[in-house]
């Protein structure tokens, strides 16, 4: 009979306890201190000779990528894709390509860019939800003229952000001479 009342009791004190620990979980929920959606972290992996030093995409698809490479040469990035497609048929020029010499890193997009998704549609998503796709960059060695074509894996989070936009380059004036 003692066996029987110590199960019981053992049953009810951890039932409590388990009780307790889920109200205390719900209260943390209710009052926003664990928040599914800020455990989405942003990744972004390229092979070894290029590295995404920082990226950020908006709600409305827009993508920012700050590459730097190691490849042992100078490059020039001329081409851009964000895609959620596994073989996209086509990837996009850059509007103004950028020159990166080895060991640096420079932003590539200029706040043009826009993520795809798999039907090819602008991806567009709420803040804190998440993205999943690849990052294709075409470059051109410039001591070689060799063009290699790199893929990386991208897992964004749609964020509220402004894009950079691009710098209008300056364009030297010409101060008259004396005369």
């Amino acid at each position: 009979m003692k066996r029987g009342q110590s199960a019981i009791e053992y049953l009810t004190t951890y039932g409590w306890a388990i009780l307790i620990l889920l109200v205390v979980i719900a209260a943390l929920f209710w009052l926003g201190v664990i928040n599914p959606k800020s455990v989405l972290q942003s990744s972004c992996f390229f092979p070894a000779d290029m590295s995404c030093r920082a990226y950020v995409m908006n709600t409305t698809g827009y993508v920012a990528l700050d590459l730097g490479q190691s490849t042992g040469h100078p490059i020039n990035v001329t081409n851009f894709l964000c895609t959620s497609q596994n073989n996209p048929a086509l990837i996009t020029p850059l509007n103004n390509p950028v020159v990166i010499v080895n060991g640096d890193h420079q932003l590539i997009t200029d706040g043009t860019q826009q993520c795809l998704d798999s039907s090819g549609d602008i991806a567009s998503g709420s803040a804190g939800n998440q993205y999943k796709g690849k990052i294709f960059i075409e470059y051109v060695e410039l001591d070689t003229g060799f063009t290699h074509t790199v893929a990386g894996d991208v897992s964004l989070k749609y964020e509220e952000v402004a894009m950079p936009t691009p710098q209008p380059t300056s364009t030297p004036t010409s101060t008259p001479g004396p005369g």
